[in-house]
């Protein structure tokens, strides 16, 4: 779940056509500050939807530009479905599966197809 700042900044990002914006468009496109887009963007970077971006005005020298986003981040959807899958499978599916085998198990030691 994204917070507002961090929603609208995905979208900016996912909307570019290289996955990536700079703070001064974050600032110019949405009007938050400097603070607000760093807090965002380090939320964004910690829950591995982006990545930070440096630019080197001088060798030897790193200054934040700004985002890009990562796997996760362009392909958000598939990533989601992929989760919920891998969710349904080890709580739902292979419960049902070990109960079955399980209750196999049970009859076929009790004798029950015996007679």
């Amino acid at each position: 779940m994204f917070s507002r700042n961090e929603r609208k900044i995905f979208e900016l990002a996912k909307r570019s056509k290289q996955n990536k914006v700079s703070y001064q468009e974050m600032k110019d496109s949405i009007g938050i500050g400097h603070d607000d887009a760093k807090s965002a963007c380090n939320s964004l970077i910690e829950k591995g939807y982006a990545s930070e971006k440096y630019y080197s005005p001088i060798p030897g020298s790193s200054i934040p530009w700004g985002i890009v986003l990562s796997e996760k981040g362009r392909h958000r959807l598939r990533y989601v479905i992929e989760l919920f899958i891998s969710f349904l499978v080890k709580s739902v599916i292979v419960p049902i599966v070990v109960a079955f085998i399980t209750t196999l198990i049970t009859i076929w030691l009790t004798g029950f197809f015996g007679g």
